[in-house]
């Protein structure tokens, strides 16, 4: 283990890596893993050994040590329970109802988003980065349901998410209501002026949480946009799915 992630944290600085990076252009082989990356790492290996041990390859007692010699600190937003995301909706339908259009369009806008973070698990970026020709509804044969296909990217990634139909059904009807004109390669959650994508939405969010006393869990642990990646997860895992 001690070789492994001697080997694993210097293996940017390789030839092997660099041999792979001029052959494929990957830009992963040039980056030096950050330590949460090598911790999530260290819970896949565990598990290799913990299914070894349910298996009588080995006793647990032999399961050497796992974890990587880095110190690493967790960024985490935590998570809000199916209460406060209805409070949070809530208010949210209420600020839309008692502002001036202008002002209602943009509390209908991160209502709007809200809703798909916390369905889909979309960071904040991809949301930022979600045009309108992204998503489509796709039925699948082989179990006769249809699902939401929808091409998010962000921190210079990209990747297919598959999810629930009712998701894209929602963004067709905020597309009706409040962009009935936008064509696909426009941004889905933009200002009402420009058409540029909306970049404070996470401080009215703030405004949102703070007012129902929500900023902060029980813990007192800070909750943002992120944190409804995180209630998405959170909820997944609750329900056994």
């Amino acid at each position: 283990m001690r070789e492994y992630w001697q080997w694993r944290i210097n293996f940017a600085d390789s030839d092997e890596a660099k041999d792979a990076l001029k052959e494929t252009g990957g830009k992963y082989f040039a980056k030096k893993p950050k330590p949460v990356t090598l911790h999530e790492e260290s819970m896949v290996i565990s598990q290799i050994f913990r299914f070894a041990v349910s298996k009588l390859y080995i006793k647990s007692e032999r399961i050497p040590n796992l974890s990587p010699p880095v110190k690493w600190s967790t960024n985490r937003r935590y998570p809000f329970d199916r209460k406060e995301i209805k409070k949070i909706l809530i208010d949210l339908a209420r600020r839309a109802n008692e502002a001036t259009p202008t002002r209602a369009d943009a509390w209908l806008r991160l209502n709007a988003r809200v809703h798909l973070m916390v369905d889909t698990g979309m960071r904040p970026t991809e949301a930022n980065n979600l045009k309108w020709g992204d998503y489509h509804l796709w039925y699948k044969h082989e179990d006769e349901t249809t699902y939401t296909n929808i091409f998010v990217h962000g921190k210079g990634k990209q990747r297919t998410l598959l999810t629930d139909e009712h998701v894209g059904k929602a963004l067709d009807r905020y597309k009706k209501n409040r962009r009935p004109n936008a064509k696909d390669d426009e941004y889905v959650f933009t200002t009402t002026r420009d058409g540029k994508q909306a970049t404070r939405d996470n401080d009215m969010f703030g405004q949102v949480l703070e007012h129902l006393s929500l900023l902060k869990d029980k813990k007192g642990n800070n909750r943002t946009l992120y944190s409804l990646r995180h209630s998405y997860a959170t909820h997944r895992l609750l329900d056994g799915n």
